[in-house]
């Protein structure tokens, strides 16, 4: 396998605008709190109506395809899969917001681009990197397909981090830039959490439905044996020395 590490502004300012919405459970609460206070006025009235606008049109499309990817990776996806007028009321919407987004991401970066460094390097151990797939293709008697994998580094608060698998079947994402460097066994145990429901998620759904689940059960399941491995189960504290403790992360 191989690995790409992704700073992408434009990514950013999706992530950004989407969490500030909480069109989703998944969105975290204390990013927005940290975002707001960092660009020091809270959300107009005409940034609330914005954000209410894009949940009501975020919410019209699949949780994972489309939407995501074209805001993710905008050079290789078309347009033409919005409904009615949700592409101008987005382009709206992402107007409203540059201001303030481009105060935040000018912190932000510059820590981005450091962690993109320590992972660029992580992610080069090749040694290290084809023990844990060993460990995992024997676990779950599955060997994926070769591939690259993109590891898109995304925005955070300092009392939280997270990561997820949920743009398409080549990316995950990090939400790091306010975790301390010195967490990076933290941050790669929630890298390879996404990586497992990237590469073999699908053959462990396939196998929970097939013995009679349901696909709301066999989700579940599979996050569960998926926590057991990492970010602070037993792989994890084979590879990076974690341990359990009370340090926020959220993983999907």
């Amino acid at each position: 396998m191989n690995f790409n590490i992704i700073i992408n502004k434009e990514a950013n300012f999706y992530f950004f605008i989407q969490n500030l919405s909480c069109w989703h459970d998944n969105c975290r609460k204390s990013y927005n709190s940290f975002w707001i206070n960092e660009t020091d006025s809270a959300l107009s009235n005409n940034e609330q109506n914005a954000l209410q606008t894009f949940k009501t049109i975020r919410s019209k499309y699949n949780f994972k395809g489309n939407f995501e990817k074209y805001f993710y990776f905008p050079d290789n996806m078309s347009s033409n899969f919005f409904l009615d007028d949700d592409k101008n009321d987005l382009e709206d919407i992402f107007r409203i917001f540059k201001k303030r987004f481009e105060l935040i991401y000018k912190k932000e970066e510059t820590k981005l681009k450091e962690w993109e460094k320590i992972l660029i390097e992580k992610f080069l151990d090749s040694k290290t990197n084809t023990e844990i797939f060993n460990v995992l293709n024997t676990f779950f008697d599955f060997k994926p397909e070769n591939t690259t994998i993109n590891v898109i580094l995304l925005m955070s608060s300092p009392d939280m981090n997270g990561g997820g698998a949920n743009i398409d079947k080549h990316s995950v994402t990090l939400e790091i830039s306010e975790t301390t460097t010195n967490k990076i066994n933290e941050v790669m145990s929630i890298a390879w959490h996404e990586i497992i429901h990237l590469l073999y998620k699908s053959k462990i759904m396939t196998v929970l439905i097939n013995s009679g689940m349901t696909v709301t059960e066999a989700d579940a399941v599979e996050e569960t044996i998926n926590s057991y491995l990492y970010p602070k189960g037993v792989v994890a504290k084979k590879f990076f020395n974690i341990k359990n403790d009370n340090e926020a992360s959220v993983i999907e």
